[in-house]
């Protein structure tokens, strides 16, 4: 058996037909899982996720790739483990790269408390990430207490419109249209705040 003591970075896939074992079991005894610092999974268990994120509190980037939003199933914030993970990861970066909704986005700030940074790769719909938006800069979310930044990989030009649109003050419209239009062809947003 392989044992890697100075492993920080650990990246998981999961295949069609696999066994559910513990990803804990599996791996606690080739990688020293407090010396993590950051993970990347292609996973659609989440409770396996948060299993996961139990043993590994100096997790400060987190990257989660997974099929579809329709398969996957959150644990319930309620549950000890969710509790125990939330009150103890260190989690600073979250990198969805696979369709994100509210649900998912309100899911993660519950879960990762200190979280400060978020990068969506693929919004739902243009509508899903607008209501990500509002929620995300609203006085009222106590949720999103650190974070302070958001870039998300528009797929298409428009949804940078929208965003300008939601903000730019309507007598400096045209210039922030004339600007956004050289970003656009790039297609990734950033906003802080």
């Amino acid at each position: 058996m392989y044992f890697f003591p100075n492993a920080n970075e650990l990246i998981l896939y999961t295949y069609a037909g696999e066994k559910k074992t513990s990803l804990v079991t599996r791996f606690c005894r080739i990688i020293p899982f407090k010396q993590l610092t950051k993970l990347v999974l292609y996973y659609n268990d989440i409770s396996q996720i948060i299993e996961l994120l139990r043993y590994t509190p100096n997790i400060h980037m987190l990257t989660i790739c997974y099929e579809s939003f329709k398969n996957l199933e959150l644990e319930p914030c309620d549950s000890k483990t969710f509790e125990l993970v939330s009150k103890t990861n260190n989690i600073q970066t979250i990198s969805i790269l696979s369709e994100c909704t509210l649900e998912l986005i309100e899911y993660f700030l519950r879960l990762c408390p200190r979280l400060q940074h978020l990068d969506i790769e693929k919004p739902k719909s243009k509508y899903e990430f607008e209501e990500i938006l509002r929620f995300l800069l609203s006085k009222d979310n106590d949720d999103a207490g650190y974070l302070s930044s958001l870039r998300v990989k528009a797929e298409c030009s428009t949804v940078i419109y929208r965003v300008i649109g939601m903000f730019a003050p309507k007598d400096d419209f045209s210039w922030y249209m004339q600007r956004a239009s050289r970003i656009s062809q790039y297609h990734d947003l950033y906003l802080w705040w």
